[in-house]
């Protein structure tokens, strides 16, 4: 269109989403095959809190048969995802919480990087248990200034198409639903990290 709306830029953000997700997927599988990495591999004695915090599941009974799935962080936000994307969710929500996840990953792997920096005489990456991918690729890759554009053109439509509610009634039941879909992605956001101690 020869001028863009805020629901035409909408889709042109969740578009490059689709795009990263592909994009994000291929670059997994090339650094776990630079690196050595199994993506399907499955924690070993992990504690029930760190096993709550990580990637995969396990059985409660050690003789039970381990397999690789979500545990119940990453599968409520699957859950939350498939909520904020349905028809009963409009499409600020949506957006909201695609912007809020994208912000908050940003600042984790900031943090990460951040507490790698601080670290002196700390060995090279390539001593790290993963080889050095997650200094060497994942920090780079979400700390990145491309990704920061990309998280501040989610929060502009985001901004656009809160402007455009009208009425003080509708404006304060949006923006209420919107601020509990933005804590839903907070609180699950502080279960997804692990817990890290910083000397």
């Amino acid at each position: 269109p020869r001028t863009a709306t805020a629901e035409h830029r909408a889709v042109n953000v969740l578009i490059d989403a689709l795009v990263n997700i592909r994009r994000e997927l291929q670059f997994f599988e090339d650094t776990a095959d630079e690196f050595g990495l199994d993506l399907t591999a499955l924690p070993v004695a992990m504690e029930d809190e760190e096993r709550e915090r990580g990637e995969c599941v396990r059985g409660e009974d050690r003789a039970e048969e381990s397999y690789f799935g979500p545990n119940r962080i990453t599968q409520a936000y699957i859950d939350m995802f498939m909520s904020a994307g349905s028809a009963g969710a409009s499409l600020l929500e949506g957006l909201v919480v695609l912007w809020a996840t994208e912000a908050c990953y940003l600042q984790a792997w900031r943090y990460a990087a951040s507490c790698g920096a601080s670290i002196k005489g700390r060995p090279g990456p390539e001593q790290d248990a993963d080889g050095g991918a997650l200094r060497t690729r994942f920090i780079p890759n979400w700390t990145s200034p491309e990704f920061e554009a990309f998280v501040r053109r989610i929060g502009d439509v985001v901004d656009e198409l809160a402007g455009q509610i009208k009425g003080a009634e509708e404006r304060e039941n949006v923006m209420g639903r919107c601020v509990q879909w933005w804590r839903q992605v907070v609180w699950l956001e502080e279960r997804f990290w692990p817990v890290v101690k910083v000397e």
